[in-house]
């Protein structure tokens, strides 16, 4: 039997998910994969992200080859082929199918890669093959380097710091001019996990923590999916430790161009509503999801983050603090905004001194919403109008604040290599 058939019979999980229909659900707002913050938020930040590397490999002038480790059914063409160009008032997007001369799109799930294949059947240029990341050579010999080696939502992860040291030399290898490597993780320190907080600190600590994807089922059916998960083990980063990590790389130290460490999903990580490893956790992305969706209406003291666990890691212990000071505060002032009782001009600028720019800026223009919203009645203007932008405003409030600590339930690592 192959080392890949090994890792498909031992890790059913994705199969049984694609088999049964879960895991390619239809977009559902409120929970499931494809809930509203990994739409609205999560993908969104996992754009914004890689944007600027993605100009500089387009700047070179020629089509792009990419390489996606951790493809699952085609997630990371679908990231890639949305990234906004960040002009103000443009709807244009960063890379269209043209720009791309050839997409690799590699995932240890064999059903995965066939819904991939079906889906993109009729897309020239695109190719997926079942492989596994920790036989790099594998899956990168004789083929030309790429110019973009990406994966999302957590595929590093499922790598042991061996597994993950040669997967970064193998591409280093294969790279020969310059190239990106976007690695996406799982964060350390997130709010979903205190008592894995400290284990990187302990050098006897197990690297490799138990996991669960319950959150891809409805919520009357994750109890009963559990059991499916007891083998399920994933790599935590913390975003510090995963820098020192890379630079140490000798292949990668000699080379390398910047490493920008973004966070996604602060407070709102899946597993903050399944409260599997933190009972304490505030359900706060069902509160967010409700903001995003249509005709649901979400309370602003269920957004709320009460008292944070300690935490060892002194930087990390401070911005936690920091921002959810931040994030309460804004609540508040959401609150009161929306409430039968809105402050006066004077008294909501007084509210807004001291916010960070971006959050000031965006409350300023939900206060002209509030006081124009007659022209959506009936149509409840406050579900419909002010939550979507409020819910927004959080994403991008964010994306400004983090400092790449692994205080999120994923991170985004990118990487850019000089040529040898």
């Amino acid at each position: 039997m192959s080392t890949l058939d090994l890792c498909q019979e031992n890790a059913p999980d994705y199969g049984n998910l694609v088999k049964d229909g879960h895991y390619d659900d239809m977009p559902h707002g409120l929970w499931g994969k494809y809930d509203n913050v990994r739409r609205f938020w999560e993908n969104q930040v996992s754009r914004f992200a890689v944007h600027d590397s993605v100009v500089r490999i387009k700047e070179r002038g020629k089509r792009l080859r990419i390489a996606d480790l951790g493809c699952g059914s085609g997630e990371g063409w679908d990231l890639l082929m949305q990234i906004p160009t960040l002009e103000a008032s443009d709807d244009a997007k960063l890379l269209a199918p043209e720009d791309v001369a050839h997409y690799y799109g590699v995932d240890l799930c064999a059903e995965m890669i066939e819904t991939a294949r079906r889906r993109f059947a009729g897309t020239a240029g695109l190719e997926f093959r079942a492989g596994d990341l920790r036989e790099p050579d594998a899956i990168l010999n004789g083929r030309p380097p790429f110019d973009l080696y990406y994966s999302s939502y957590g595929s590093y992860s499922h790598l042991t710091d061996s597994e993950m040291l040669n997967l970064i030399e193998a591409i280093a290898a294969h790279a020969r001019g310059p190239a990106v490597l976007v690695m996406d993780m799982l964060g350390q320190y997130s709010l979903e996990w205190p008592q894995y907080w400290g284990y990187s600190r302990d050098p006897k600590a197990p690297r490799m923590m138990p996991y669960t994807m319950t959150w891809l089922y409805p919520p009357g059916e994750q109890e009963r999916h559990r059991d499916e998960f007891s083998d399920y083990k994933l790599r935590l980063w913390g975003g510090r430790e995963f820098e020192r990590f890379v630079r140490r790389i000798p292949a990668v130290a000699k080379r390398v161009s910047s490493l920008a460490i973004t966070d996604r999903s602060i407070f709102v990580g899946r597993h903050v509503d399944t409260r599997e490893f933190n009972p304490d956790s505030p359900p706060i992305r069902r509160g967010v999801n409700g903001l995003f969706e249509f005709n649901c209406v979400t309370r602003p003291e269920d957004l709320l983050v009460g008292s944070l666990p300690f935490c060892e890691e002194p930087e990390v212990q401070a911005f936690l603090a920091s921002w959810r000071e931040t994030w309460n505060r804004a609540v508040g002032i959401y609150g009161r905004l929306v409430s039968n009782d809105p402050p006066s001009p004077d008294d909501f600028g007084t509210m807004l001194k001291g916010l960070p720019q971006p959050l000031r800026q965006g409350m300023e223009a939900l206060a002209l919403l509030r006081f124009r919203q007659g022209w959506l009645q009936p149509g409840d203007p406050v579900a419909n109008l002010l939550q979507p932008q409020f819910a927004m405003l959080l994403r991008q409030a964010e994306y400004h604040a983090q400092q790449g600590l692994g205080c999120s339930h994923g991170f985004v690592a990118v990487l850019e290599l000089n040529g040898r």
